[in-house]
């Protein structure tokens, strides 16, 4: 007999496993703007419980759906180019989304200071 689960990759479709449950509990929480913290031992399946809920927000045109890996973020500023490049190719161009878009980057202030040491620091 065939394994049916596959191992080390994201999964989607008919090699996900159904959890609805868990499924729905982040569709209310991204829904109702409240931080989530996605937790469990490493290869259960937390990237592909993500990138199926966030497929499953995109019809909703009041979500923009982003995934952003921040492994390969280990600065603020890589952080930024990784999350600004990210959020400008999950949406298709319209009016309505590049609104949106436009109104979350005006809430991004960053602030630099310099340390005791005089090297900088960004914050967002």
């Amino acid at each position: 007999m065939k394994n049916p689960f596959r191992y080390g990759e994201t999964v989607t479709g008919e090699c996900f496993a159904d959890r609805q449950k868990e499924i729905s509990e982040i569709n209310s929480a991204i829904k109702s703007a409240q931080n989530l913290f996605i937790y469990s031992y490493r290869r259960l399946g937390e990237t592909s419980l993500i990138k199926t809920v966030l497929k499953s927000l995109a019809d909703d045109r009041s979500i923009i759906p982003v995934y952003v890996d921040l492994q390969r973020a280990p600065s603020v500023g890589q952080f930024v180019e990784i999350y600004s490049a990210a959020i400008s190719q999950s949406f298709i161009t319209g009016k309505e989304k590049l609104q949106k878009v436009s109104a979350l980057f005006k809430r991004i202030i960053p602030s630099f200071e310099t340390t005791e040491t005089g090297s900088w620091k960004v914050s967002l």
